[in-house]
């Protein structure tokens, strides 16, 4: 076999093995199992109705500048909530934590409790969150 021949026999090599049919493999499955049927979507879950409602917002009360947290129940169970704030201002961060137990509150009626935490700044970023249990 001469050098010159070499590239030409890899080249047709190449074609042959390129352009020649794929054989198709057929999947097999063992006998007694059947491909998994089509799932229907879960029906979604009936959510509780939200029991608790809050309202906040930087206020300034008197000379001094707050960030005020206002829960309100609306159900007919006692709750205990807790919450965490932190707020972000110009003049500098400030956290807070606080528990409130907000009463039962009765048919078409709301308890409410209101937390003020006092910050350093009238304006900012505030992030709160709240976890509520029954009690």
């Amino acid at each position: 076999m001469s050098i010159r021949s070499f590239p030409a026999l890899l080249g047709l090599f190449l074609a042959v093995g390129v352009c020649s049919p794929a054989f198709a493999v057929k999947p097999e499955v063992p006998d007694g199992q059947k491909p998994p049927a089509e799932q229907k979507p879960a029906e979604p879950k009936k959510e509780e109705p939200k029991c608790v409602t809050n309202q906040t917002g930087f206020k300034q009360v008197g000379d001094k500048p707050v960030f005020e947290v206002a829960l309100e129940n609306t159900c007919e169970v006692r709750l205990k909530c807790t919450i965490d704030i932190y707020v972000l201002g110009a003049k500098g961060p400030v956290q807070g934590r606080a528990t409130m137990v907000l009463g039962p509150a009765a048919k078409g009626q709301t308890t409410r409790k209101v937390y003020a935490l006092k910050v350093k700044s009238a304006g900012g970023m505030a992030n709160m969150s709240q976890e509520c249990r029954k009690i």
